[in-house]
């Protein structure tokens, strides 16, 4: 981390900035998973999701990044997380609620501290999202059919449009995990596709793919759930 001792406090499972939004409402800790514990299932979701959203005003990023990162909470509070964690890594246990509850907390602390001094390049946190965000928003323009589709949240937005359309509870696509299904099988499978047929996939699919995987790791490694 590029910061001094002086502007955080390190803690046994997160760091928090001093000047962090999220340690000016609920202490130097931030946001703990002994608070969240207070709380029922539901209420936990709503307070985390609604300190991710609020934090988007604070990013130093052009607007469109903004909605770009709006969109893409609200689709991961609609994803399976035991199920999309499965898929990109199968070995590992299913997660514990008090593991996932950890792992929102120090979500909404990491975005924080995104969005906390010191601002740009030397902010690690921030170099991590702004790096998540552009991937995002760069699957937008990336349709590709073979194996399967690459949904963007850009997708999910249309179809969120439509629900509302319809006064009916926003959802993500049907097929919004089926490339990553698809294209975990098709790479695992290397006795039954060729290596001439593997050389067809689009790179922009591996790229994506490659992007799932290593941001999963980077939840197990920081114990997040972005």
């Amino acid at each position: 981390m590029f910061h001094s001792q002086a502007n955080v406090q390190i803690f046994k499972t997160h760091l928090a900035y001093n000047s962090s939004l999220i340690t000016r409402i609920y202490g130097p800790r931030g946001l703990t998973a002994k608070y969240l514990a207070k709380f029922k299932p539901d209420e936990q979701c709503k307070i985390v999701y609604r300190n991710l959203i609020r934090l988007r005003r604070y990013l130093t990023m052009m607007s469109h990044f903004k909605e770009v990162y709006g969109l893409y909470i609200q689709a991961r509070f609609r994803e399976d997380y035991h199920e999309k964690r499965a898929i990109l890594n199968p070995s590992l246990p299913r997660l514990k609620n008090k593991e996932i509850l950890r792992r929102m907390a120090n979500s909404v602390n990491f975005v924080s501290n995104a969005c906390a001094e010191p601002l740009g390049e030397d902010n690690m946190e921030f170099r991590i999202l702004r790096g998540i965000i552009l991937h995002e928003s760069s699957k937008i323009k990336a349709k590709i059919d073979y194996p399967a589709n690459i949904l963007s949240v850009r997708d999910f937005s249309e179809h969120k449009l439509m629900y509302q359309a319809l006064g009916q509870t926003p959802q993500l696509p049907p097929d919004w995990l089926q490339f990553l299904k698809t294209s975990q099988t098709f790479m695992r499978a290397p006795g039954k596709v060729s290596s001439t047929k593997r050389a067809l996939i689009p790179q922009v699919m591996l790229s994506v793919l490659r992007y799932e995987k290593n941001k999963e790791y980077l939840n197990e490694t920081a114990r997040l759930i972005l």
